[in-house]
């Protein structure tokens, strides 16, 4: 008898943490590349306990307000970050009751950093700590939309295709991390695609014509996706991957959504240690 209520409760814990949704996330964003602005709505619902919520937000970003069904009041202060080695703005929300699961929205504004633009282009990513996070949840999965609106002389391409555009608008969907939901916005992009039976490799280049290293970086990818694919991901093999190359000079950096961001002006993968930088930005899915 105790060993069949044992293995009733094992049943019970694991029907009821398979059943715990993902934070959901709405982003609406208005970039003007070529004043180097924007304005974001940043809407998040996820669990809050005790009737409080703690939110982490760039420094450099205007807050306008802090809005939802059940917010009664909200604080703002600066604070420094041990673990960014940077200084950050804490956003502190309470709640009018206890609920498990509560609504906010938040707006804000700001410059685009010099390392995160260029003539023509506006990059919104991970590094560019644009996006509000709660505190030691930053790479938690959560389910995401993003709406970029942009000048109709604009183009936006993401980790993923967008599920609908128009000129001046592109919305976005899927799961990733919550630091990693982003876009690139430019005046046009290049794109070259490479395409097996198993898998599907993308590259879209900003404000520029793709060049012999492109190519290879595109197929050198290939190669190395099949190689993993066979030896650390034969039970969740990579079937699309994306690059990005906003024509920045900075670093590179893997993402989980099946995506890189390859933020050099100059890459080569004839280049070994190039070619070790790709794979190990590829490895990150993993």
């Amino acid at each position: 008898m105790r060993m069949q209520r044992f293995l009733y409760l094992c049943l019970f814990l694991m029907t009821s943490l398979g059943c715990v949704a993902r934070d959901n996330v709405r982003i609406e964003v208005f970039i003007q590349p070529e004043a180097r602005s924007f304005t974001s709505q940043y809407t998040l619902t996820t669990r809050a306990a005790e009737g409080k919520l703690i939110l982490h937000l760039n420094k450099q970003y205007h807050l306008s307000g802090v809005t939802g069904p059940n917010v009664r009041t909200y604080t703002s202060a600066l604070f420094y970050d041990k673990f960014t080695d940077d200084t950050l703005r804490r956003i502190t929300i309470e709640f009018t009751d206890r609920q498990a699961q509560q609504r906010v929205t938040v707006q804000y504004s700001g410059a685009i950093g010099e390392r995160f633009a260029t003539e023509g282009m506006a990059e919104f990513t991970a590094h560019a700590n644009w996006v509000p996070t709660i505190p030691d949840q930053e790479y938690t999965v959560v389910d995401y939309r993003l709406t970029v609106r942009v000048p109709t002389t604009y183009q936006v391409v993401s980790t993923r295709a967008a599920r609908r555009s128009r000129p001046g608008q592109y919305r976005f969907e899927g799961s990733t991390s919550a630091i990693e939901i982003g876009a690139l916005a430019a005046r046009q992009f290049t794109t070259l695609t490479s395409a097996t039976p198993q898998f599907r490799v993308n590259l879209y280049k900003a404000n520029g014509p793709c060049t012999a290293p492109d190519s290879l970086l595109v197929q050198d990818a290939g190669k190395i996706i099949a190689y993993f694919n066979q030896i650390i991901g034969r039970k969740d093999p990579i079937r699309k991957f994306t690059f990005l190359l906003p024509g920045v000079d900075r670093t590179a950096s893997g993402l989980l959504d099946n995506a890189a961001i390859i933020a050099y002006t100059s890459f080569n993968t004839h280049d070994p240690g190039d070619l070790l930088i790709l794979a190990h930005e590829i490895s990150h899915k993993w």
